[in-house]
């Protein structure tokens, strides 16, 4: 729990511009101002995602680099989750003829663990299928040393933590029924959360706990009435059997 309560304070603190950064580290909450540059956006995936209304749809994250105008610097983005159809149309992705200036707030993204069940990355395709800043440096001609930051929002449609419990539930803003805007940005509650978390442990632990005690009182009655089958001979108990005789 006091890991989750120190994800909970980070995301309160205010972003660091991350042009004055002297340093960064995992998680910092950083802010990121400058010109996107849509001619070079990755895409990493595909990656499955639940859409208000829509279910479960494949699509794909998208890293986009974003310039400063007064020459600082450059930073790749994950802008966050897109339908497949933005990678096959280029003209989704970018307004025409006129630069976009940006202003985002995230945090500082690591690379990402891959399953042995995924494909390897090839930079030289521009093909990703997990997030490994390095390479992408290498694939856009970027300094190896070129932060990657996570998108964020607060925007009730981009979360996906499902309630822990009623009062959870009852907690959580009402769902717009309004049309979702992409890239759809991590949600700050998903953010704190951890792949298990401990009320996760608590309802493993219950269930389990629950189906020992039911299947051992099953084994018991089992063995208990075998016994007893054993012991009757046409209709009659064995042992009554021998003292009436």
């Amino acid at each position: 729990m006091d890991l989750i309560k120190i994800k909970e304070q980070d995301l309160e603190n205010s972003p660091t511009d991350i042009f004055e950064a002297e340093e960064l580290f995992d998680h910092q909450k950083v802010k990121v101002e400058g010109i996107l540059h849509h001619e070079s956006t990755l895409f990493v995936g595909p990656r499955a995602r639940s859409i208000p209304g829509k279910g479960t749809l494949s699509g794909y994250a998208m890293i986009t680099p974003v310039y400063d105008p007064n020459r600082r610097g450059v930073v790749l983005v994950n802008r966050g989750w897109v339908p497949m159809a933005w990678q096959k149309d280029p003209a989704v992705i970018a307004p025409r003829n006129r630069p976009e200036r940006v202003s985002v707030i995230g945090v500082i993204q690591p690379n990402e663990n891959p399953n042995t069940m995924l494909f390897k990355n090839d930079p030289e395709k521009e093909q990703f299928q997990f997030i490994d800043r390095a390479a992408m440096c290498q694939c856009l001609g970027l300094p190896e040393d070129t932060p990657l930051v996570m998108a964020i929002t607060d925007d009730p449609s981009a979360t996906m933590t499902k309630p822990q419990n009623a009062l959870d539930a009852a907690r959580r803003p009402l769902m717009p029924l309004g049309p979702v805007t992409y890239p759809l940005p991590k949600h700050v509650n998903d953010l704190a959360m951890f792949t298990t978390m401990p009320q996760d442990h608590m309802n493993y632990a219950i269930t389990w706990g629950s189906l020992f005690i039911i299947l051992a009182f099953m084994a018991r009655k089992a063995t208990t009435e075998k016994a007893s089958r054993f012991k009757m001979i046409g209709g009659y108990n064995v042992n009554e059997y021998k003292t009436s005789s």
